[in-house]
């Protein structure tokens, strides 16, 4: 079984038989085990927990939510000061600095300033030198977002690339002279890079960082990203070495037999494993035992970051 429809099946028997809730909701005319009826949306979320006041996706409800999973893990340290020390330590760990005399701001669906495009981060962090990290987080999804038929409130890509990404582009620290068939990928022979593109490209100067943090035992979405990122292509390939690195320092697996798409190479993009960036987090709360038991019970929701 791979690990979405794996995840799906877990979340379905914690549904039952830990959150003792034995309807399921509704999705597409279908009730699915894994999904909370409505009376129950708001169990999602871990005890513990102040909700943020932002506008929740419609299926923020359904167990495998990444919206639900991004907020079940970071809002817990945005509630008090003590949680706000550990988010600065864990977002240096991730990116790689030192923020120990830094101050943080952050937030959730954090939508960039002067931005027409559209583009929400699932979360984001400022730090008092003026670092930014937009985060996108991802857990069971197949792939990043493509192209649909039309672009809502443009007639064509063509006309939405000359009236917004093109500006945005030409602010973009490694993307400004991309084009619009590249931007949106209308080249590529198979697969989804726009969803990538519209993250990188609000990197502007060394002080922006992007980072993807999903499972990368979910193979579908780990291979998407680290063949686009490696070679400017979404083809399937086989393992090889990318020089893309964990958080032990550990170079991850990355993949060959590349098409003949020119390499893409972008600054300050993380690619970061769920399970390694919850081990940070649960070692830095340690010695905070109401922190070090809700992290626990994060891990019991969602098992596979220490499986």
């Amino acid at each position: 079984m791979d690990f979405i429809n794996r995840e799906k099946q877990r979340l379905s028997l914690i549904k039952k038989n830990d959150m003792k809730i034995e309807e399921s909701g509704v999705w597409r005319l279908k009730k699915r085990p894994h999904i909370l009826p409505d009376e129950y949306k708001n169990r999602v979320f871990l005890d513990g927990l102040t909700l943020p006041e932002i506008q929740f996706h419609k299926c923020y409800h359904h167990l495998n939510s990444s919206q639900s999973l991004c907020i079940n893990f970071f809002q817990k340290f945005r509630q008090s000061n003590d949680g706000e020390k550990y988010l600065k330590e864990l977002i240096g760990r991730i990116i790689g600095i030192d923020t120990k005399n830094l101050s943080i701001e952050s937030e959730f669906e954090y939508k960039p300033e002067k931005d027409s495009d559209g583009t929400y981060f699932d979360f984001f962090v400022r730090l008092s030198n003026g670092i930014r990290v937009f985060f996108e987080i991802k857990y069971t999804e197949s792939t990043f977002g493509g192209l649909s038929k039309k672009p809502s409130g443009y007639d064509s890509y063509d006309e939405k690339y000359s009236k917004v990404h093109k500006s945005i582009l030409s602010k973009s620290l490694d993307m400004q002279n991309m084009n619009p068939d590249d931007f949106y990928g209308k080249n590529r022979e198979s697969g989804n890079v726009y969803q990538i593109h519209r993250n990188i490209m609000h990197i502007q100067s060394t002080s922006d960082y992007v980072v993807f943090l999903y499972p990368f035992e979910n193979e579908k979405l780990h291979k998407h990203i680290k063949n686009y990122l490696e070679s400017g292509s979404v083809k399937k390939r086989t393992e090889r070495d990318s020089g893309f690195d964990d958080l032990s320092g550990q170079k991850t697996q990355g993949l060959e037999d590349a098409p003949s798409y020119p390499v893409k190479k972008y600054k300050n993009v993380f690619l970061r494993d769920w399970r390694d960036v919850w081990k940070e987090a649960a070692d830095i709360c340690k010695n905070d035992n109401d922190y070090k038991d809700y992290y626990d019970s994060f891990a019991k929701r969602y098992p596979f970051v220490r499986d």
